[in-house]
């Protein structure tokens, strides 16, 4: 009859509860709705600059007008946000924290998921929405 090792038991328990638990959050941040999870991205790294009389501009959806397009909110996002620690999110996040954006100031409605194909369909200077 074989032995195992005592610590090996542990390890397989460990191992298999972490799998669980990564492919658990993993999913359940993936089935909630793009502006959701970018509501959460802004609240973390966006909100104490710009909303809580923090060095950033107030958003408004005047200033987001001056971006044209969702690809470039996103590039200019990706390349100089958040403050001291530019390009510092996923790309996801990046994605996420515009989607939030373009739904917040009536640019999408809250179904549209932008994504790296779509972002130059919608215009941010016309205010119109994506189709």
């Amino acid at each position: 009859m074989a032995t195992r090792a005592p610590g090996l038991a542990w390890f397989s328990a460990l191992v298999a509860v972490a799998a669980v638990t990564m492919l658990v959050s993993g999913c359940s941040a993936a089935d909630r709705p793009q502006g959701e999870r970018g509501e959460e991205v802004f609240q973390r790294y966006c909100h104490q600059c710009h909303e809580v009389e923090g060095i950033g501009t107030r958003l408004t959806r005047r200033v987001l007008e001056s971006y044209e397009t969702a690809e470039f909110l996103y590039a200019y996002n990706r390349s100089f946000m958040p403050y001291d620690a530019e390009g510092s999110l996923t790309d996801r996040e990046y994605l996420d924290v515009t989607a939030h954006l373009l739904q917040r100031f009536g640019f999408a409605d809250a179904d549209f998921e932008l994504t790296f194909d779509n972002g130059k369909e919608v215009s941010l200077g016309s205010g119109g929405r994506p189709e």
